[in-house]
């Protein structure tokens, strides 16, 4: 396919950009082979921890209060000092939900994950647990790396293209008790584990220390070990496998709710240690359909790089005809797109033309490629682009097939007229180049000599041209063959810009080949 690519580009069908800067809208530009920089060696490396005990300073954090107050607040006398109340039992009403989101402290996705954090439920003077408390994976492709977030079920930790781990203390509907803990990803709960009060009750107002660990190689899955204040460890679960996980950038949040009931709900000695290696992702298309309304201009394309984003990347990339055409439907283009460190999107622009008549949708194909075999593609690696047609019942401009000779004295040929279906662009019909003659002998035999033209005049109401022979043509002449372009670019066109259907398809942009017999 790329063969094809470099041919349409050396015989000038195909206009593009380097490096991925952009499309060049005016002549066309010469695809330089660049070398191409080395991909970043990974090697192990272990990402600053994320460690808040709020005693010592630690990365950057916001609080948020959604419910009603009091708001999250540091609290003196935790198990190491001070720890962090997320709901607070001495509130007047059962109506708070509170988090704490810690800003992203390193670019880049790893291999594995180990969360590590104290955490108290203590029931209130009603006598409730609360709703629970979760910890979560921010994914920051979809929550940015620092700023507030709150999940609306925090004791299942529910967030999009996210990791959660739930610490549930309240029976809803549908659950089967009121001790739980629960592994969501991408806000579906994957597991839910009932745990008996006799063996741990999270909801005890003792601290409980919760290990977290996220395995992303060689198949994803997640272990949870709680371990109470004087107690044994209790394996939660082990090396659950997460179907859909795959490594991402993330950052981490506790939510709290105390809705149903009030509840203090405490948490200290956050640390969350990223390591291993830091991964290059993989590239694809982020569709495998695009769509684009004929009038819009443009059509945008998005290329991904997902489940990592260390070292630089290159991809080719190239749009071809489909049904749609080149120079008619869509400007074809063809170079590379270059991932930078810790980049994860890019967008190619493909100019697409309104052709002014009515005609069915159009498809373009769209290629990624692997121009030194070490770009990690994965599919798809081919999408199409369906330009949808925006034109009210219009059809393209066509030219009779009947062309008058025009005579000067003793029949002497001295031009030919053209007749149109449609108003013509006086512009284009006046264009010489627009036109080839030619003269052939006699009963289409011999060969065909070219024949001067000296003029093109449009007829008032461009529905007609006049085609005037420069003099020094051949006397006799018996049978002539004229070609009229339709083809971009240049190409005769209507008033309204549609291209010349010179092959009578229906279609706009196509020659047409008209015969004279004298």
């Amino acid at each position: 396919m790329f063969q094809s690519i470099r041919r349409m580009h050396r015989e000038g069908r195909i206009r593009g950009w380097t490096n991925g800067r952009g499309v060049a809208m005016g002549k066309p530009v010469v695809l330089r082979r660049e070398r191409r920089p080395e991909l970043e060696r990974l090697e192990p490396r272990q990402l600053l921890a994320t460690v808040q005990d709020f005693d010592t300073p630690g990365t950057a954090f916001t609080l948020q209060q959604v419910g009603l107050p009091p708001r999250p607040a540091i609290v003196p006398g935790g198990p190491f000092g001070s720890f962090l109340r997320l709901t607070s039992a001495s509130a007047s009403l059962p109506n708070q939900l509170n988090s704490i989101s810690f800003v992203r402290s390193d670019p880049g996705s790893y291999n594995r994950v180990v969360a590590e954090f104290d955490f108290r439920i203590t029931p209130g003077f009603d006598g409730g647990r609360g709703d629970g408390l979760g910890f979560a994976l921010l994914n920051t492709a979809n929550f940015g790396t620092s700023g507030p977030q709150t999940s609306v079920l925090p004791e299942r930790a529910l967030f999009d293209g996210s990791l959660g781990i739930g610490f549930d203390t309240n029976q809803g509907a549908g659950d089967t008790s009121d001790n739980a803990v629960i592994v969501s990803f991408n806000s579906a709960p994957v597991e839910i584990v009932d745990i008996p009060k006799a063996t741990l009750d999270l909801a005890s107002g003792v601290f409980i220390r919760a290990r977290v660990e996220v395995d992303f190689s060689p198949a994803s899955s997640v272990s949870v070990v709680l371990t109470p204040a004087g107690g044994a460890p209790l394996s939660v679960v082990r090396g659950l496998p997460v179907p859909g996980l795959n490594p991402y950038e993330a950052r981490v949040n506790h939510s709290a709710r105390a809705v149903s009931s009030l509840a203090n709900i405490d948490i200290d000695n956050v640390n969350v240690v990223f390591s291993g290696l830091r991964l290059p992702g993989t590239v694809s298309f982020a569709e495998v359909n695009y769509v684009a309304a004929e009038n819009q201009g443009v059509a945008l394309i998005d290329v991904i790089r997902t489940g990592g984003a260390s070292g630089s990347v290159t991809v080719s990339f190239a749009a071809v005809d489909g049904t749609a055409r080149h120079g008619v439907n869509y400007l074809a283009v063809a170079g590379t797109l270059q991932f930078a460190e810790g980049q994860t999107i890019q967008t190619v622009v493909v100019p697409i033309f309104d052709d002014g008549v009515r005609t069915a949708n159009k498809t373009v194909r769209l290629f990624l490629g692997n121009p030194d075999f070490s770009a990690p593609l994965v599919p798809p690696i081919q999408a199409t682009l369906t330009i949808v047609d925006t034109d009210p019942g219009r059809v393209a401009p066509t030219v009779n097939r009947r062309v008058q000779p025009l005579f000067a004295a003793g029949r002497r040929l001295v031009g030919l007229r053209l007749r149109f279906s449609q108003p013509m662009d006086p512009a284009t019909v006046s264009d010489l180049a627009n036109y080839q003659v030619a003269s052939q002998p006699f009963r289409n035999r011999g060969p065909l000599r070219s024949l001067a033209l000296a003029q093109a005049i449009p007829e008032a109401g461009g529905l007609g041209v006049r085609l005037l022979l420069a003099p020094g043509g051949p006397r006799t002449i018996r049978f002539l063959r004229i070609e009229v372009r339709g083809r971009p670019p240049g190409g005769l066109t209507n008033t309204l810009g549609a291209l010349l259907d010179g092959a009578g398809s229906g279609e706009p942009g196509s020659d047409a080949v008209l015969t004279l017999a004298i």
